[in-house]
């Protein structure tokens, strides 16, 4: 026929190469195809040929080894054996196409149309082959005696056009096959590669050859086969499923991300002939994707999980926990003094410390663990999979053990430690809940002494929720006007006279009577409240400033003012909204800070400040001598006032250590031209001693308490 016959149908001879398939896969394409399909071995053997092939040929694929012909060209000359297309193809590993060749047994002549192509294992097309699949169709006698006048010119072009028709369709199919951007693969029933493009081979570091008869699932990561199958199957049943999402392995064994599109094509009897799939690599937009989302879930600077993933995983473990009853507990981790350390040295040796705080960390921490920055220098650890609650102290002390060494950075030492907060998962816990009994848990530790840790328990829980009432009834005294302003008169020691007054808040409350500030403030800090509380006070001080400058020329109104509030883009604004709607002079308007507030101030705020000195209002340092400002500010900033703290007053008449603090603050307001006022005076003692060594002004309880001085109330005129 079109090269030798196998002897042994059904097994491979001695020496020869083993099929390329698998018999019964090779029958359920081939028998699918119309035209006839011969597949011959690398000897030029007949492996296995199709019922096509066996009704154009005449012979029975069993048979065809038995029967003796003779091959001839259409002119009728006899073709050699060793020019036969099959030979030619494995002698050259070219293909062979548009052969028409004789069968010729006896007097009868079959005329078919023969092309072949190789199939091979190497690198290129010219590696020996290991294989040849020729396909034959029945073709018309090509001879000059056979050609009758019943087949006129239009016959035969018409027929020479399909001819060629079907060629250029085969072959537009090869090359949009073998040459398409994506990974192209025809896989037979049983999952065996039977044909695959350079491209699929290269996506995962192979050559076509060595795909060709490997199952298909062996380039499927294992744990995607699972996914694969499903989605094949889902296709076979015939559902509308666009494409399925895996990973193959590449040869050096990294992961190969692509998506897969697949359809069957059915043979004559209805069953899968073989399968097409289009693999593309998305394995640079998976890539892309993954460093998306990173990004979005972890913090930049230490790469641990951020706030967002932080409280994902919370909830994530909280319900594991439930299912599989154990224990979870949070760990609330915040660094001491780290604004200090920020505004002193900067916030590049800051960036510094907290990265390598989260390294300790990571390195500190059980594997079930998930260490987090959650925002600034508070961290947060959770812990899982606890046996009893008290794994939980365990792991807070070794956390807090991370800092007991010095952390070297840019050239710096630093000595910090962690306040840390531990809360327990208790009944259906939720995420937020379980970070707020943390927090404060954290904040109890700090005011412990920092560098500990502290667990959330009943009393702080009773403490909490008494904070939390006290917030809620705070919002409730803005609303419904139980705030009210007391004032304290700032007392001339020499002449004698008040001068002014420092307006201070109190809160008229409907069950516990007037409570000062130390028994509401921190709570207004924590939440916030501090602003509208500064506004409201701010707006009284001004409106009652001037009512009582009415009385009393020349007085001036002290409001204190919170770091909060001062952070305030509209801080100006209001200040100058206050001054007008109460007719009060710029120049009578006293601001209070402490030291602490002018160092967290920034560019635009330090601005506000200077623009409002500009028009009047004198700026104070409360509490001066007790906060870590440099002396720099009182240079630069435009400050008027200074007042000595009363911790420094209280013993002035018997610790000499505490006097000659209060003479070098007096004598560098007097150097620096400022106002000094000494706080907390509450005997005669006191006050004369400060007036011998230069301290003009003073207030304290000598003088007089806060009080009301509006609506009759009792007035300071004269200092009592």
């Amino acid at each position: 026929m079109v090269g030798r016959h196998r002897r042994d149908s059904g097994a491979d001879q001695q020496g020869s190469p083993s099929p390329l398939l698998d018999p019964a896969s090779l029958h359920a394409l081939m028998d699918a195809m119309q035209e006839g399909v011969v597949l011959h071995d690398a000897d030029g053997l007949v492996v296995s040929a199709n019922a096509a092939a066996e009704r154009i040929i005449g012979v029975r694929a069993p048979k065809m080894d038995t029967v003796e012909w003779a091959t001839i060209h259409p002119d009728g000359s006899v073709w050699p054996r060793e020019d036969h297309p099959v030979a030619r193809v494995l002698a050259t590993g070219m293909p062979q196409r548009d052969k028409v060749m004789g069968l010729q047994e006896g007097d009868t002549v079959r005329w078919i149309r023969v092309n072949c192509e190789p199939v091979v294992r190497g690198a290129t097309r010219t590696d020996r082959p290991v294989a040849v699949l020729t396909t034959v169709t029945e073709t018309a006698d090509p001879s000059p005696a056979a050609v009758t006048p019943v087949v006129d010119d239009d016959t035969r072009a018409e027929r020479q056009a399909a001819e060629a028709a079907i060629r250029q369709a085969e072959e537009r199919f090869r090359l949009a096959f073998d040459m398409a951007p994506t990974g192209n693969a025809i896989v037979l029933p049983d999952g065996h590669f039977m044909r695959v493009n350079a491209r699929l081979a290269a996506m995962v570091g192979r050559e076509e050859g060595d795909l060709l008869g490997q199952k298909a699932t062996e380039l499927v990561r294992e744990e995607d086969r699972g996914k694969l199958r499903d989605y094949l199957d889902r296709v076979a049943g015939g559902e509308s499923v666009s494409r399925a999402e895996i990973r193959l392995t590449h040869r050096t064994g990294r992961p190969v991300h692509v998506s897969v599109t697949a359809s069957w094509v059915h043979a004559a009897n209805g069953g899968p002939a073989y399968m097409i799939a289009q693999i593309e690599d998305i394995t640079a937009r998976k890539l892309a994707q993954a460093a998306l989302t990173h990004q979005a879930t972890h913090d930049a600077l230490t790469a641990l999980p951020n706030r967002t993933l932080l409280l994902d995983r919370l909830g994530h473990a909280l319900e594991r926990s439930k299912r599989n009853k154990t224990h979870v507990a949070l760990l609330f981790c915040d660094v001491d003094r780290f604004k200090r350390i920020n505004d002193s040295l900067g916030h590049e040796v800051g960036d510094l410390l907290l990265v390598e705080i989260a390294r300790r960390l990571r390195t500190t921490i059980r594997g079930a663990d998930t260490a987090g920055r959650l925002s600034g220098d508070e961290f947060l650890v959770i812990c899982e999979e606890l046996e009893t609650p008290d794994a939980a102290l365990h792991l807070a002390e070794r956390v807090r053990s991370i800092t007991d060494e010095p952390i070297h950075v840019a050239g710096q030492t630093l000595s910090v430690s962690l306040s840390i907060g531990v809360a327990h998962a208790v009944g259906d816990e939720q995420p937020a809940n379980l970070l707020r009994r943390a927090d404060t848990a954290m904040y109890e530790a700090k005011e412990r002494g920092r560098g500990r840790f502290e667990v959330f328990d009943e009393a702080l829980r009773r403490r909490a929720r008494e904070r939390l009432e006290l917030e809620t009834e705070l919002r409730r005294a803005v609303e419904n006007d139980q705030l009210r302003l007391h004032h304290q008169p700032v007392v001339d020691l020499l002449e004698g006279t008040v001068v002014g007054r420092e307006a201070l808040i109190r809160w008229q409350h409907p069950t516990r009577g007037l409570l000062s500030p130390g028994a509401f403030l921190d709570v207004a800090e924590e939440s916030d409240l501090i602003v509208d509380l500064g506004s409201w006070v701010l707006d009284e001080a001004c409106h009652q400033g001037f009512l009582i400058g009415q009385q009393h020329e020349g007085d001036h109104v002290a409001v204190n003012v919170s770091a909060k509030q001062l952070g305030r883009p509209d801080f100006r604004m209001r200040v100058e909204n206050a001054l007008a709607r109460s007719s009060l002079r710029h120049d009578q308007l006293i601001l209070e800070l402490t030291e602490t507030s002018l160092l967290k101030a920034s560019a635009n705020t330090l601005a506000d400040v200077e623009a409002l000195s500009a028009a009047g209002v004198r700026w104070a340092v409360d509490d001066f001598g007790t906060g870590y400002s440099s002396l720099t500010y009182l240079q630069k900033l435009p400050v008027r006032v200074v007042k000595i703290d009363r911790s420094f007053v209280a013993d002035i008449t018997t610790d000499s250590k505490r006097r000659a603090i209060a003479e070098a603050v007096i004598s560098l307001g007097q150097a620096l031209d400022l106002e000094v006022i000494a706080e907390g005076v509450e005997n005669a003692e006191q006050a004369a001693l400060l007036a011998d060594i230069g301290c003009r002004l003073a207030q304290g309880y000598l003088f007089g308490r806060p009080v009301p001085m509006l609506n009759g109330e009792r007035d300071h005129s004269r200092a009592s």
